[in-house]
């Protein structure tokens, strides 16, 4: 065969030109050559690398010395990783990647894509950041995939390519000696193997010590001498009873399948309830209680075979979170646990300090869960909470109950399973066997590794004499307090028992209402017409009816005909009911106020102007509220609310309200009316409210209501969120109260007001053509965040004090500046604004097809002033996304528009950054689609591209994009920002959520010279030390920097 090819490096010769250029990608000598040779094959652009995808399989220890651990805290002691801004895990893919990556570049061309993002089993990104696993949780088996430029990696080459990876990492000892490379292998480019999304199954183990328990000793004598049973039969010795109960307290923790819920006529006659409950009954010393206690058992779709009829639960309790992401009505706190049990049994060299180890397996966990199922798990084997329950009522939507927290050194990720991906590559037509080693749950080399990793564990916690500490605080004070707080539970569910048969009895005499008004006392003087109007309405039989929404939240009245419990396999709905509270005059509605809402009126306000009136009058009047325990007041008096919330004889579960608050950061609540009990619940502790007014923080603070007896109306004023794209104001509107607002629709008030502002707008650019924009789109309010001369341009700081002497002032502003960046540009506000203050330069980036066109009209100055400036255009228009990396074509998610109908144009991100997901159930709207529209864009660095020198002033709004701009290298060189000396940003906290990643930005921008303020500088969320802390609110935050 004739060689009409040859390579000029190593005269060898081939038969084509796709040969010839094989050999270069494949050769690392010859391809080094090529790259750098200006002559017939140029640079290495133009010797493509094919894209591959790779798995790895890896293993890590938790770096820790000594960590002290108990109900209420933990405090760790780490040595020195070399990342402290994410957790270790985290940094530990990331170490696992760099060091692929450097060993292959040692056998063939190699260089990283960065169109694949790095995933990972135990990482909570596109997952709810409530999932995250425990940041000092070690691993026997995580799985890391990632994308990579070069020739695919043969199997034979595998083994080498994982010895060499142990070697680099064995090499810089100081933070990576606690990895361990267990398994390398390529994965077909046509499957959609994504680590976090792909794991169907997540396992955990515990190294739980027998001498925790009471008997443990028994355990590990029978362990010891166990080996020679099998020698010696008469040396057999039975399981010890611990562990009787040991599975008896773990098989409370599972659970069940559709299939083993019993139909009633199958239970036992002591077990049938008298009707269906609500929520389970309170125990009966007499009757043995049914298992669970719940008549409705909520699926698991979506999973993998029969796992979608796993029974999930409420696992709020279990979350340390707190606030609105451990609310029971958060859809991620409702986990399924497949199987909890012992496999097997591990102690130290010497045979002492037995352990056995625990496995949970699950579709994922909430931070601490699998911490506290444990810590329950010791309390109840050894006898101090009761088994079923417990369990029972800890994992109620309904109540809130402590639960104890074990210590976390004994915790390690032990597999995943990838259900879909094994099916898949077992029934492919390549049945590659080393990428199906990849997803196999055990491998001898993972299992040598796990074994090493429980011995180091078990060394390093038997030095800790925190655990017994632990152990003897569990038992003497968390535990009964714990039995506390049941008992307390179980006499508050008697008592509401005991209220249903009475209101059934009533029922049943007669219709209409009942309640006893027991002392019939005067209220004080401010609350008199309110009280005398709400009392009216009910002898008149005129309460309304409660919305869905509000009754997800309100314990059922259960004894009318039509209010008999029902529950939808939602976790939404599995606290309410039928909720026909107007059969006794009791439930929720709104109304709102009439000077500061300027739609359509509600149904409360329409039907009751009077009491409308009266509601916001008493709030003006009620000047010194009290305040609840971790709600922060803002200073100054209390603004005036938008909306109320009426409420009667309703008792309210555990819940956060939905949406944000605008205008002001808290919620104010006040009881009326003659009733016993009914105090309000904030995180715990208990409040009452009975003509005292208070203070609470409705969006992030947990709340519900004690039981009642008597007559009892309560008053919680509160202003929705305005401006969230999801949760929008009718959405919050709707789930706070109950009624429903007018949406922005072609003639809505934010379209009107846009239409003046654009008109004053246009006065100040007579030479540019007047501003198009949507009407009935999110366009109105980008136009009243740019153009409102009351509120000012949101990307600008009035007399702001800058410095650290705090003694000069100076306005934050694009105004005096000659050239202009808008990143994220929109339609063009925030350019027309800068043009408005006289700028002479802009340039203008914006990726979306829709809103280029619009940009594209909206900067374009008139044929006179073009004519008068052809030399030197003002503006400069780039149809392109700004993001880190390389420039190339990605893919732009457009997003879903609001629930209301309202067109959303401003929330498009790149697919890497969106919040928006492709979804199969029935939405709001019938203007939202459930497959998302995408696109193609060219995408652009900001360093080096975007940016360019003679820009001074940059304002950056890019939907995530600015995450990974702000956290690289170059965002802390002062030398990459040029000539900037003022930059405005916003930062997606609705995709990053977590404050020690948004300080680590901020860090870069500091170190890079800029001075820093943002709103909330200071707060709580700024200056907390826990590196869990999340940003508690719901929108994102504009950032200032100026050097």
């Amino acid at each position: 065969m004739s060689s009409s090819h040859s390579c000029q490096f190593c005269q060898e010769g081939f038969s084509s030109r796709n040969a010839l250029f094989r050999h270069l990608r494949t050769t690392a000598e010859c391809f080094q050559k090529a790259s750098n040779q200006n002559g017939t094959l140029q640079s290495a652009p133009s010797i493509p690398l094919p894209k591959q995808k790779i798995g790895i399989r890896f293993g890590y220890r938790y770096p820790t010395k000594n960590t002290t651990s108990s109900s209420d805290a933990t405090t760790t002691t780490t040595t020195d990783t070399s990342t402290k801004d994410i957790p270790f895990y985290e940094h530990a893919a990331q170490r696992v990647q760099q060091v692929f990556l450097e060993a292959l570049q040692k056998h063939q061309p190699v260089s990283f894509d960065e169109d694949g993002p790095l995933t990972q089993a135990t990482v909570a990104r596109l997952r709810h950041v409530v999932l995250a696993q425990d940041d000092d949780c070690s691993a026997a088996s995580d799985v890391v995939g990632f994308h990579y430029r070069g020739e695919e990696l043969h199997t034979a080459m595998a083994a080498s390519i994982r010895h060499e990876m142990q070697q680099l990492l064995d090499h810089h000892h100081n933070d990576t000696s606690n990895i361990r490379v267990l398994h390398v292998a390529s994965l077909p480019m046509t499957t959609k193997f994504q680590a976090e999304q792909s794991c169907t199954q997540r396992i955990y183990h515990y190294l739980l010590p027998m001498e925790w328990l009471q008997g443990g000793e028994d355990v590990q004598q029978w362990w010891i001498q166990k080996p020679n049973q099998q020698h010696n039969p008469r040396a057999y010795q039975r399981r010890p009873a611990v562990l009787k109960r040991l599975k008896q307290a773990l098989q409370a923790l599972e659970s069940r399948t559709l299939a083993e819920k019993r139909k009633p006529e199958e239970q036992h006659p002591e077990e049938q309830p008298e009707e269906p409950p609500v929520e389970p009954p309170p125990p009966q010393p007499e009757e043995k209680q049914p298992e669970h206690g719940r008549s409705t058992m909520i699926a698991s779709p979506g999973r993998y075979g029969s796992l979608w009829q796993k029974e999930r639960r409420c696992f709020h309790n279990f979350c340390h979170l707190g606030g609105n992401l451990a609310s029971p009505s958060h859809d991620p706190v409702w986990r399924t646990v497949d199987r909890a049990k012992v496999m097997g049994f591990v102690a130290s060299d010497n045979n002492e300090n037995v352990n056995a180890v625990v496995e949970i397996r699950g579709d994922g966990f909430v931070t601490q869960q699998l911490r506290r199922m444990m810590g329950a798990v010791v309390a109840m084997t050894n006898g101090w909470l009761p088994i079923d329950d417990y369990v029972r009522m800890a994992t109620r939507p309904d109540v809130c109950l402590e639960t104890p927290l074990a210590p976390s050194q004994r915790l390690y990720f032990s597999a995943g399973r990838f259900h879909f991906m094994e099916l898949l590559l077992h029934g492919g037509k390549k049945n590659n066997q080393n990428s199906m080693q990849l997803f196999e749950e055990s491998t001898p080399v993972a299992q040598e590794w796990q074994r090493q990793l429980q011995l180091d564990m078990i060394r390093q916690a038997s030095s800790s004499a925190q655990e017994q500490e632990w152990l003897q605080e569990l038992q003497q004070v968390v535990a009964p307090r714990i039995r506390t707080q049941m008992e307390r539970i179980q006499t508050e569910d008697q008592e509401r028992l005991q209220k249903v048969q009475q209101q059934q009895q009533q029922q049943h005499a007669f219709h209409g209402d009942h309640t006893t008004v027991r002392n019939n006392q005067p209220p004080p003087g401010p609350y008199i017409e309110t009280v005398s109007l709400l009392r009216n309405i009910v002898e008149q039989e005129q309460w309304p009816r409660t919305s869905k929404a509000r009754s997800r939240v309100i314990r059922s009245v259960v004894g009318a005909e039509d209010a008999t419990p029902t529950t939808t396999a939602t976790a939404r709905t599995t606290t309410s009911s039928k909720f026909a509270g107007e059969r006794f005059q009791s439930g929720s509605f709104t109304v709102v106020n009439s000077e500061l809402y300027d739609r359509k009126l509600p149904l409360g306000n329409q039907l009751f102007p009077e009491l409308a009136k009266a509601v916001f009058d008493l709030e003006v009047a009620l000047a010194t509220p009290g305040l609840a325990n971790g709600t922060i007041r803002a200073e100054g008096e209390r603004p005036p609310s938008s909306h109320c919330a009426i409420n009667r004889n309703a008792e309210f579960t555990p819940h956060v309200d939905s949406g944000r608050g605008r205008g002001q950061s808290v919620s104010m609540i006040v009881g009326l009316g003659d009733y016993d009990g009914g105090a309000i619940f904030v995180e715990g502790e208990d409040y009452g409210i009975r003509y005292n007014p208070l203070e609470f923080d409705g969006w992030k603070q947990r709340h519900w209501t004690a039981p009642f007896v008597g007559e009892r109306f309560s008053l919680v004023w509160f202003t929705p969120a305005g401006n969230d794209d999801e949760s929008d104001a009718t959405t919050a509107a709707t789930e706070n109260v109950g009624e429903s607002s007018a949406s922005i629709g072609a003639s809505s008030p934010e379209d009107s007001k846009a239409q003046l502002l654009i008109q004053e707008h246009q006065q100040q650019l007579p030479l540019f053509p007047p501003f198009k924009y949507r009407p009935g789109s999110t366009d109105t309010l980008a136009i009243i965040e740019m153009f409102d001369p009351d509120k000012g341009c949101a990307y600008e700081l009035k007399n702001h004090v800058w410095g650290q002497s705090g003694t000069s002032t100076k306005d934050f502003s694009p105004k005096g500046h000659q050239c202009v960046l808008d990143v994220g540009a929109h339609i063009g506000t925030f350019s027309r604004f800068a043009l408005s203050l006289g700028i002479p330069k802009v340039i203008a980036y914006e990726p979306e097809p829709g809103n280029a066109e619009l940009l594209a009209h909206n900067l374009q100055p008139t044929e006179s002033d073009e004519n008068e400036s052809k030399d030197n255009s003002r503006v400069e228009i780039h149809i392109a996304a700004v993001a880190h990396g390389a420039s190339g074509y990605k893919t732009l998610v457009h997003a879903r528009s609001r629930n209301d109908g309202t067109i959303n144009t401003w929330r498009h991100a790149l697919e890497d950054y969106s919040q928006y997901m492709d979804k199969s159930t029935k939405l709001p709207s019938k203007k939202q689609e459930n497959i998302l529209t995408r696109s193609r864009v060219l995408s652009v660095p900001f360093f080096g591209n975007a940016l360019t020198p003679g820009v001074t002033f940059v304002k950056m709004d890019c939907e995530g994009a600015e995450l990974d701009i702000l956290l690289s290298e170059a965002a802390s060189k002062p030398e990459s920002w040029l000539d900037v000396t003022h930059f405005v940003f916003e930062w997606s906290f609705t995709k990053e959520k977590r404050v020690q990643t948004f300080h680590k930005a901020i860090g870069n921008l500091q170190v890079a010279g800029f001075q820093v303020w943002y709103d909330g500088k200071g707060a709580w969320w700024d200056t907390s030390s826990d590196p869990s802390t999340m940003w508690p609110f719901r929108s994102d935050l504009v950032v200032f920097a100026m050097r």
